[in-house]
């Protein structure tokens, strides 16, 4: 492997951590309830965070459904676009009357921020 792929590598091991932290921390789960959601170990949930171990795509996606964003929010070192996907995860399989409420909410926190 070249010395940038690897540095590529260790660098999205931190970001991937850093971002399963912060989302398992914001749903107010622990690493036993996040392992046991997303069928991992504590261990291997705990090497995650900690950058210190990389992730097969599956867990990435099972990692992501358990803390209910995108696996783009997981893989980002914090573009918009990666928090737009995460709305999106979070109104799906919600009713009609929910995506709307979420739209005006957005429409007007728009408005009073743009003034």
């Amino acid at each position: 492997m070249a010395r940038n792929e690897l540095k590529e590598k260790e660098r999205y091991k931190r970001i991937i951590g850093k971002n399963v932290r912060k989302y398992r921390e914001l749903r107010k789960l622990t690493q036993e309830k996040l392992a046991e959601k997303a069928g991992i170990s504590v261990s291997f949930c705990a090497n995650i965070e900690n950058g210190t171990k990389g992730t097969s795509v599956v867990v990435l996606k099972d990692l992501a459904a358990a803390l209910e964003v995108s696996v783009d929010a997981l893989l980002s070192d914090g573009e918009v676009s990666n928090r737009l996907s995460n709305l999106e995860v979070m109104c799906q399989n919600k009713p009609d009357e929910f995506v709307e409420k979420i739209e005006r909410l957005v429409q007007s926190c728009v408005e009073i921020f743009n003034d």
